[in-house]
């Protein structure tokens, strides 16, 4: 009787635990708000009027170049520091979640490994009962 109990409470945990792995797999794996650089329309329209804005002031073409790749380097780069940030929270907290899941379905799997070790060892001691037909 002592086996069936150990091996049940066993199966227990290995079930609870794997529960608890679906809960923490869930918001891991769920559609978030990610930013995006961009987007590209606005891109498009922040060079066009760049290259207007230097037309009209008669810059060399030679110049009129640099100055357009120093200015949307810049646009780029504030458009990357507004949503990285916003991107790496979102990202730690599913890191930290599927962590969670992978602790708690390692203990599932040595909850289950238990319960059959007890069942195993029980029935070749002879503890459980055998079925006969």
């Amino acid at each position: 009787m002592w086996a069936f109990v150990i091996a049940s409470v066993l199966l227990g945990l290995a079930f609870v635990e794997s529960a608890i792995v679906l809960v923490f797999l869930s918001p891991a794996v769920t559609r978030r708000p990610y930013q995006r650089v961009g987007p590209e329309p606005a891109l498009c329209t922040r060079l066009t009027e760049l290259q207007a804005y230097y037309d009209g002031h008669g810059t060399a073409a030679d110049i009129r170049d640099g100055e357009l790749l120093k200015d949307m380097r810049q646009v780029l780069l504030d458009s990357y520091s507004v949503v990285t940030p916003i991107n790496h929270s979102l990202n730690e907290r599913r890191y930290k979640h599927r962590a969670r899941a992978a602790t708690n379905l390692v203990g599932s799997l040595i909850f289950a490994l238990l319960a059959t070790t007890v069942i195993f060892g029980a029935d070749k001691i002879g503890y459980l009962p055998k079925v006969t037909p």
